[in-house]
């Protein structure tokens, strides 16, 4: 699984003190020098990891930007880590003595306690202590969180109205004995199953995303609390429904994004039609319908594992696999860069496959963290991991432009809703910890 997802977008910030104004909120972004030719940069890891990674996810941490990796080595740059590993920007570490089986997804939550990493997969012991597929990582000691039956694909942090919960989906059917069928809650204390969850019983849930205040869930089902369900479908805190047709064969991969026409729901695996909509193995939801990206990842057996937003030429989709074609036979090597419009190669891609993508690194110029089964990036030797540096097109950002389309509009006033009480970055203009009617206040001020 891809990893995934989840690390927010930066953006920069405007600290306000005293009376609030309501006039329109400009940040000046330097624009890049006119020259830049995008890079894949020495291996971020060196010899590289001697397994293949599954998962990246970048934070920051006491003003230190750093980066996790999961997956199935043990060595990475030469230093021992079982399954999971920290990088700082200059070494990798591990994380204790790491997991005896597969780390398939990493996702950041706040239980109460601070926020902690949460690392899934197919393991049983995360260190010392018996972790069946779940464990928690408080910066010193793995805890178990839950017994799974089966395999946890995904992770994600979503609030149905009740506060932040932390979701895990997979193959499993039970935590600690609970029936829950594919995907759970987590409120930091207890585990409750959705409903009926989805199924069959025999099928799987590979990825988790939040779009338009709902949970979305994807992978290989056909129903979802009992109704009709292809493949992909939507919680909103009490019942599921269908996106549409759906999708006709397994997803593996989602993200929410904006590539500058409004908040999209990509979704990516090995499918080829929404309905009777050709969308080769990657296509957009818009909260109405399924639209296909050109046409696609092309290849016959190709495959989409991970997508990312990051700027490279602007706001652009990056999508990594098992593929040698997309767009109008275009050739890019197992990752391609979409920019709503367009597809396009990233240098020379890798050589065998991509499964995880993230960016990672300074906001302010990030690199884009690619990770999976390959020995080559670019020009570059690279085991299973590499850092691809683009060429970003920044603009003036008004902050109260959530959505980054170019307007203060109700696009923004939804998402602004949509994060209401919590502590939600992008939505929290004013910088005061929580999303309230001070930042409603500066959004209707900057309305236009």
């Amino acid at each position: 699984m891809q990893a995934h997802p989840r690390v927010a977008r930066s953006r920069p910030r405007l600290l306000l003190c005293g009376i609030i104004s309501l006039a329109p909120l400009f940040i000046a972004v330097p624009t890049p020098a006119q020259s830049c030719t995008p890079t894949w940069n020495s291996p971020i890891a060196s010899p590289g990891a001697n397994g293949v990674i599954r998962a990246l996810i970048g934070r920051t941490e006491a003003n230190e930007n750093v980066l996790y990796a999961g997956g199935f080595f043990t060595t990475i740059n030469s230093v021992s880590a079982s399954k999971i590993a920290r990088f700082d920007g200059a070494n990798w570490t591990p994380l204790g003595a790491g997991m005896n089986n597969t780390v398939l997804d990493l996702a950041l939550f706040d239980d109460g306690a601070g926020e902690q990493l949460y690392a899934a997969g197919s393991f049983t012991a995360a260190g010392a202590v018996i972790a069946q597929r779940l464990a928690r990582w408080d910066g010193a000691a793995w805890s178990s969180i839950g017994a799974f039956n089966g395999s946890v694909f995904a992770l994600a942090v979503f609030n149905d109205g009740s506060g932040d919960h932390l979701y895990a989906a997979g193959a499993f059917t039970t935590i600690d004995s609970l029936p829950a069928k594919h995907i759970a809650r987590y409120d930091g204390a207890n585990w409750a199953p959705l409903n009926a969850g989805v199924g069959p019983t025999a099928g799987a849930v590979f990825d988790l995303a939040v779009f338009n205040g709902r949970l979305i869930a994807a992978g290989d089902f056909n129903s979802a609390d009992a109704s009709p369900a292809s493949n992909i479908a939507a919680w909103d805190g009490a019942t599921w429904s269908a996106l549409g047709p759906g999708l006709n064969d397994e997803v593996h991969t989602l993200l929410a994004a904006d590539l500058g026409a409004g908040q999209r729901l990509f979704a990516g695996g090995v499918f080829t039609l929404a309905g009777s909509t050709s969308v080769n193995r990657i296509a957009q939801w818009d909260g109405a319908s399924w639209t296909p990206l050109g046409a696609g990842v092309t290849d016959t057996g190709a495959r989409v594992r991970a997508l990312a937003l990051y700027n490279d030429n602007g706001p652009s989709l990056f999508v990594g696999g098992e593929f040698l074609h997309v767009g109008n036979n275009v050739t890019a090597s197992r990752i391609a860069r979409y920019d709503g419009a367009n597809w396009f190669p990233v240098d020379q891609g890798v050589d065998t496959s991509v499964a995880a993508l993230a960016p990672f690194g300074d906001p302010a110029s990030p690199q884009l963290a690619v990770a999976g089964d390959f020995t080559a990036a670019g020009p570059n030797n690279a085991e299973n991991i590499a850092a691809y540096t683009g060429c970003p097109i920044t603009t003036p950002i008004r902050a109260a432009d959530i959505n980054a389309d170019g307007e203060v509009n109700s696009g923004d006033m939804a998402l602004l809703l949509g994060a209401w009480d919590t502590a939600f970055p992008e939505a929290d203009l004013n910088n005061d910890g929580q999303v309230n009617s001070g930042d409603l206040a500066l959004l209707l001020g900057d309305w236009g």
